[in-house]
């Protein structure tokens, strides 16, 4: 979350972890603290359970950086680990190599239909690009031409409905980037200027299709005409080599979860 003009920003991507857990495990979930919580799914948070030493289980959630001081954590209760988010997660945190890997926010798929007719662009930023006024500057004119612009505080039910009928996603946001994976909307990562987030955390998550983070500028490498052209044709072929994957990781993933549905 992040405050600007007073206003308390939230990620639709943490509210989307609680509608997942709540899907998979039959059960009614609600919100705890880090050290007091007892399951942490989505999101760049094991550095923080680290550090209040949470007993949680974790299930597809990641880290931020390849932190060497988690490992210590991790490596006193393998046992709690049910699924990290990507390769990079499992090997930093010295985790068998048969942990399950994924995304559960690409368990979307299973609860929102995709659309099978597609038009337009939609823009997903990472919350921190709404604190910088030239990213605002730059989503202004993206709005000009004819982009939506979605806000990461609005709920994630509207925000699937806009990718799932998107013909292109444009993200700063992994959070974007997993929902359009989910939807089977092709999607390229962005960067408005010195907002980005770890190429840590992408390039993680992606691991599981085989793939690479690769971001593109939005002024010069999204604006302009060709470079759009390219960008687009790039994102169709990221959608073919996630389709080919992506139901096979989603079925570890639920498998992976069968625990959650046992804990006191």
């Amino acid at each position: 979350m992040t405050v600007r003009g007073g206003r308390m920003l939230e990620n639709f991507g943490d509210l989307l972890s609680q509608r997942i857990v709540a899907e998979v495990t039959g059960r009614r979930v609600r919100w705890e603290r880090p050290e007091s919580a007892n399951v942490t799914a989505i999101g760049s948070v094991v550095e923080h359970l680290a550090t209040v030493d949470s007993r949680a289980v974790v299930w597809g959630s990641g880290l931020r950086g390849g932190s060497s001081a988690s490992r210590a954590w991790a490596e006193r209760r393998p046992s709690r680990f049910l699924a990290v988010r990507g390769a990079h997660t499992r090997d930093a945190l010295a985790l068998d190599s048969g942990v399950p890997l994924g995304d559960p926010g690409l368990l979307v798929r299973t609860l929102f239909r995709r659309s099978p007719r597609r038009s337009g662009v939609v823009i997903i930023p990472h919350f921190l690009a709404f604190n910088s006024p030239d990213a605002r500057k730059q989503l202004a004119a993206a709005r000009s031409l004819g982009m939506r612009v979605l806000v990461p505080s609005a709920g994630y039910e509207s925000i699937c409905e806009e990718v799932s009928r998107a013909e292109l996603v444009l993200t700063s946001s992994l959070h974007g980037m997993v929902v359009a994976d989910a939807l089977d909307c092709p999607v390229h990562l962005v960067s408005f200027g010195p907002t980005a987030e770890p190429p840590f955390k992408f390039s993680d998550y992606q691991t599981v299709y085989g793939l690479h983070a690769d971001f593109v500028p939005f002024v010069g490498g999204v604006l302009d005409e060709s470079a759009f052209t390219g960008v687009r044709d790039a994102a169709v072929d990221r959608r073919t080599a996630v389709s080919a994957r992506i139901d096979g990781v989603v079925e570890g993933l639920v498998r992976s979860a069968r625990p959650l549905a046992d804990l006191e």
